[in-house]
């Protein structure tokens, strides 16, 4: 709704091995492209989406957000009578046109926090580096900054 066509994948992992991290995440990026989800993964990610619907209305106040927020971008106040139905219907051939269109690796960009130093040494028993995973092999490292003024440290 806010940023359509946005998505994001995200992991906690020791600094060395963040790099072999990221290669498993561009690893599943280009099997759901190639050749889709299994019949087990799509039923389970659909069933996970269904059934843990009803908590994101649990509150008054989650209820009055959502309802705030759809008036705001003007959604059709139908949407959530059917939601869990359109879920259902959702096809693996869905997920790989979508996959397609919208998980692009040459236009991916992958933000990593941590120590520098040992990312860029990265993990002696997974040998890979970001440069080698980045398109050109472009890294760009920003520096730290205080939180206070903004400057770099």
């Amino acid at each position: 709704m806010w940023y359509p066509g946005r998505f994001r994948a995200f992991f906690q992992s020791k600094s060395g091995s963040v790099p072999y991290a990221v290669s498993l995440v561009m690893e599943e990026v280009r099997k759901i492209r190639e050749g889709g989800v299994t019949p087990e993964e799509l039923d389970t990610i659909k069933n996970n989406i269904v059934q843990k619907f009803p908590s994101d209305f649990a509150s008054k106040a989650q209820s009055m957000a959502i309802f705030a927020s759809d008036e705001y971008t003007k959604r059709d106040p139908g949407y959530w009578a059917t939601y869990r139905d359109r879920i259902r219907a959702v096809t693996a051939a869905d997920v790989q046109r979508v996959a397609r269109e919208h998980l692009v690796p040459e236009k991916m960009v992958v933000l990593v926090v941590g120590k520098q130093v040992e990312i860029d040494l990265g993990d002696e028993k997974h040998p890979v580096t970001l440069a080698q995973l980045a398109p050109g092999g472009k890294v760009t490292t920003l520096p730290l900054r205080d939180p206070m003024t903004m400057r770099a440290k």
